[in-house]
């Protein structure tokens, strides 16, 4: 099997090898399917490969899985990598302490994900790693309705951004602070933040992000009754591009609540909904459909992501936690 693998690997040049995975690194965020094609492409093979190109496959695959919101399969990549993580990765113990947090957070591991972000930020070098985490541990906090920590976390990544500017992060970061003041039903809070959110992410290439802030301004819109401004928005970017299935189903739910809302009648959402509902897998969209139902006066179901909120994650992913100086600090208390 290790032959066969090792004369197609030879068989492919690096040029090609190395252009590739850099098209898979660079999709990861708004093409993930891409990124994903392009790694299965090579997994077979990925053992004859140096070990810091292994470890550049498989971190672009489980982003891509991530940015999906496939915890099954991302967890089946982490798995896959450790092997090359530890033998690579230990220079950027911030980097990947952040990645598995990020799967914590959407497997609904929240408290581990806090932990594991906390690690990050207690190992990270840059000012601009140090915004990415803290806007990832304010989003954990919010899922753990720890609503002033997250104001708190938020508030400190802005006053870095005063001495290091930057827009992505600027905006990623506003629009933590737009979903907090919603589920707060801060409405007028969460509309300042989403536009300075959109702003900041007009003209990059982040189209996903652009995205998530223009469904989440909608929202807000439609549950400050705002039909007007709701039909003001500008939607385009919601039809040039392929939406994810998340986003689908949510934009789904904003179209019957506005139909609902504009005609003043009370209909139940069909069964199709609540079943996509039930299929979600990002807390946040899970957060918001609930929303958008109680404006509805219609009670969904339990989730089944809400039903792990005070689990605890036992698994080969703890692994990469390993070595963390916050984790063992915390132990000693």
């Amino acid at each position: 099997m290790k032959l066969t693998a090792l004369l197609l690997f030879l068989s492919i040049s690096n040029s090609e090898i190395f252009h590739d995975l850099t098209q898979a690194e660079q999709s990861a965020a708004d093409n993930p399917t891409q990124t994903l094609v392009l790694y299965q492409q090579y997994q077979s093979y990925l053992e004859t490969m140096p070990v810091n190109v292994q470890l550049k496959w498989h971190k672009a695959a489980a982003r891509a899985a991530l940015r999906q919101s496939d915890v099954v399969g991302a967890e089946k990549i982490f798995i896959a990598m450790l092997p090359s993580y530890l033998q690579a990765g230990k220079n950027q113990q911030d980097y990947f302490y952040n990645l598995v947090g990020i799967w914590f957070r959407k497997a609904a591991f929240n408290q581990q994900a806090l932990n594991a972000y906390q690690c990050a930020l207690s190992n990270q070098t840059t000012d601009l790693d140090k915004l990415k985490y803290l806007n990832n541990a304010a989003i954990a906090a919010r899922h753990l309705n720890q609503f002033e920590l997250s104001i708190k976390l938020t508030e400190q990544a802005l006053a870095i951004i005063k001495t290091s500017p930057s827009k992505p992060y600027e905006g990623a970061i506003n629009n933590t602070l737009g979903m907090t003041a919603l589920l707060q039903q801060n409405y007028e809070g969460a509309k300042e933040a989403f536009q300075r959110s959109l702003f900041l992410r007009e003209g990059l290439k982040r189209t996903s992000a652009q995205l998530t802030s223009t469904l989440n301004l909608m929202t807000t819109y439609l549950l400050n009754h705002e039909l007007d401004a709701f039909k003001r928005l500008d939607k385009r970017k919601l039809s040039e591009v392929e939406l994810s299935f998340e986003q689908q189903v949510y934009l789904s739910w904003l179209n019957f609540l506005y139909q609902q809302s504009l005609y003043r009648t009370a209909a139940t959402p069909s069964t199709a909904l609540v079943q996509d509902y039930l299929a979600l897998r990002d807390e946040s969209i899970i957060a918001l459909v609930k929303l958008m139902s109680r404006e509805l006066h219609f009670v969904l179901p339990n989730h089944p992501v809400n039903q792990k909120t005070n689990l605890i994650y036992q698994g080969p992913l703890e692994n990469y936690l390993n070595g963390c100086a916050f984790l063992s600090a915390e132990k000693k208390q």
